[in-house]
């Protein structure tokens, strides 16, 4: 069943980015994002490979430069220097529904974050088409999506996704997840190519079209895909 609330709390929160957007930046930029919006609605694509790991396992970390420290979120905390809609409230509203956020957090700064939900979650954004024909990811209760996954550009090279995603793991062994699954856009090489050295294996490469409002889905499933490809 839908819930109307999940579509009303994006879209609340999108209207608040954009007049925030508006505010800080003036007419112009608003004209050009308004512009891209109704283009998008006449022909967006994008391509993707779903990625699986079943079962999820840790992979072993060489020492680190940095002292940061994994930590999962318990109270709310404003993400959007790392993604710009995990807002506070969007963070709290995600936790209230119980899906779990993991950061890395150095001299009380979050520099890295990675997320997972084993719930049926709305993803309005036209990327997470990789993952289900719909705005809605339908998910087996030992089935979890990693997403969200994003460090500050500084601390690039220091293999800090690999760290949460360590924690991450092992908290969702904890609650009894089997398999694990997450979407990356077909360019997105080097970060292919850290997921499979974690372990995840390319299942599937996915075409989604939006041409006039109506969205376009091409599934071609993959026994194993090199990372630089």
């Amino acid at each position: 069943m839908i819930n109307i609330r999940d579509r009303f709390q994006y879209q609340s929160q999108r209207f608040v980015r954009l007049v925030s957007s508006w505010r800080q930046k003036g007419h112009r930029h608003l004209a050009k994002r308004l512009w891209e919006y109704c283009k998008d609605l006449v022909y967006l694509r994008f391509d993707g490979y779903l990625l699986e790991m079943s079962p999820p396992w840790i992979l072993p970390l060489p020492p680190c430069e940095i002292d940061y420290t994994v930590i999962e979120l318990k109270e709310p905390m404003d993400l959007s220097h790392l993604i710009k809609d995990l807002t506070y409230d969007n963070v709290a509203y995600r936790l209230k529904r119980g899906e779990h956020c993991f950061v890395a957090m150095l001299e009380q700064r979050a520099i890295g974050s990675l997320w997972f939900t084993n719930k049926t979650t709305y993803f309005p954004g036209f990327e997470f088409r990789v993952v289900s024909k719909d705005k809605w990811i339908h998910l087996d209760p030992d089935t979890a999506y990693v997403y969200r996954g994003a460090v500050e550009k500084k601390y690039y090279g220091h293999r800090i996704i690999t760290g949460i995603m360590n924690v991450l793991t092992t908290r969702a062994l904890e609650l009894g997840i089997k398999t694990m699954i997450n979407s990356q856009g077909f360019n997105n090489i080097a970060v292919r190519k850290a997921s499979m050295r974690h372990g995840w294996h390319v299942k599937a490469l996915v075409s989604c079209h939006r041409i006039c409002m109506i969205t376009f889905r091409y599934y071609f499933p993959l026994e194993y895909i090199h990372p630089s490809s």
